[in-house]
């Protein structure tokens, strides 16, 4: 009797544990409009900042997905495509860059 009191206990244990485990592995949304509104508002303002420095880009492509930024095109030198993700992590809410500019 003892034994199955026991197993009982941890049968119930393990059953109201469950639905914390379940409710805590619930996948958040990809991208939600607050977050497309936010990567819209940083992609913007990398854009602006690139565009006042003293950079030598053409073709500039600034993406933001989630905050991290993505920057193509292409760049006259390494140290303008350097630069260029250095001002970009400067922007609130960038919290990554992928640099693809090509350098000519």
């Amino acid at each position: 009797m003892k034994s199955l009191s026991r197993g009982l206990a941890a049968v119930l244990v393990m059953a109201s544990l469950t639905p914390v485990v379940v409710q805590g592995a619930a996948p958040q949304p990809q991208n939600s409009s607050q977050q497309q509104q936010d990567d819209s508002r940083i992609a913007g303002q990398v854009q602006a900042v690139l565009a006042d420095g003293a950079l030598n880009l053409s073709e500039l492509s600034v993406k933001s997905v989630q905050g991290v930024v993505e920057l193509s095109g292409i760049a006259a030198t390494a140290e303008d495509a350097r630069r260029a993700a250095d001002l970009a992590r400067q922007v609130p809410g960038v919290r990554g860059v992928k640099n693809d500019l090509k350098v000519a």
